[in-house]
């Protein structure tokens, strides 16, 4: 069952896996053992391709395949807050992040005077 845990966090909960968009990157926790794995979203799509293949087989029955529809429907959803939030390997994105920091200056107080 695909469940989507809150609209601000936006985590994709999928039977064992959970997975959400973090700094432009797809992770992904499976609970069952505890592993948790950083994917890029060109890798992510090429799963979603995978499995979207299989929705071209015969391999569910009605049921499933809808569920495995709406479950990657919600994997795409991830995936575009992961592209809008932008690649790390990106350098304006770095340039953003590094303008966008709080930033603080010490002033001595001799030169105030």
């Amino acid at each position: 069952m695909t469940h989507i845990i809150g609209s601000i966090h936006d985590v994709v909960q999928w039977d064992n896996l959970r997975i959400w968009a973090e700094n432009g990157l797809v992770r992904i926790e499976d609970s069952r053992d505890n592993s948790f794995e950083t994917i890029t979203v060109k890798d992510a799509k090429e799963r979603i391709k995978a499995q979207i293949d299989i929705l071209k087989t015969d391999y569910y029955d009605t049921a499933g395949k809808a569920k495995l529809r709406s479950h990657i429907e919600a994997v795409l959803g991830v995936l575009e807050k992961a592209k809008e939030q932008g690649m790390p390997s990106d350098h304006t994105r770095r340039n953003d992040l590094k303008r966008s920091r709080a930033t603080s200056v010490v002033v001595p107080t001799d030169i105030i005077k």
